[in-house]
């Protein structure tokens, strides 16, 4: 993963990265896609936005993957609400939530990449993965009293109504066994039902289901 696009809900704090191969106008404007038009459940028929898109303000910088014709014309599409920073170095500070969460997302990646010892390609798995560790913890921005408790709801307890289930957690990078479908079997031997594997992430927030190599 060269790029990414992380987005953080401002009421909920959930944060959810969507791995993109540059930070062209058109990779940008495909991940914002993916992220507002894939929400509705698929048992509807009926691919579209499970909230009012046209009530929803969506905040960025003023850099040029953001401010292009391709951009534009998905947020007029959705009826999205734009709000831009300020140029120079006022802006940093208006969007110094989305900032922190990259420095930290970064940090704690790179961390377990390198205690588990996987190639660098698994890095794209290790962001998701340390996601949707931080999307299961509590914390403070989201008080349970409203005004002063320090652990607080969990940003995914707060988006979705449950908390996910910590059995699905396991270390970044650890041996695990997967039961195989009738359509990786090995016809040869019929007693193998099982293949060895490397847990890279549980990104309950990205696809809602572990993912292993």
């Amino acid at each position: 993963m060269k790029d990414a696009l992380v987005i953080v809900d401002d009421f909920t704090r959930i944060s959810f990265v969507y791995p993109i191969k540059d930070k062209s106008q058109y990779s940008v404007a495909a991940a914002l896609e993916e992220r507002f038009l894939q929400q509705r459940p698929t048992s509807t028929g009926i691919k579209g936005i499970n909230f009012f898109i046209n009530r929803t303000v969506l905040r960025s910088d003023r850099g040029t993957e953001f401010i292009n014709s391709s951009v534009h014309d998905l947020r007029k599409r959705i009826c999205c609400n734009v709000e831009d920073s300020c140029p120079g170095k006022l802006g940093k500070y208006q969007n110094g939530l989305v900032q922190r969460r990259i420095k930290e997302n970064g940090r704690i990646a790179r961390c377990g990449k390198e205690m588990s010892g996987v190639p660098d390609l698994a890095s794209s798995y290790s962001v998701l993965h340390v996601v949707g560790i931080l999307n299961a913890l509590p914390t403070n921005a989201s008080p349970t009293n409203g005004t002063t408790d320090v652990t607080g709801f969990s940003p995914y307890l707060k988006c979705y109504g449950s908390q996910p289930s910590m059995d699905s957690f396991y270390v970044f990078g650890s041996y695990c066994s997967v039961h195989m479908d009738n359509d990786h079997a090995d016809k040869t031997n019929k007693n193998v039902t099982v293949s060895p594997c490397i847990f890279l992430c549980n990104a309950g927030h990205f696809k809602r289901k572990g993912h292993v190599v």
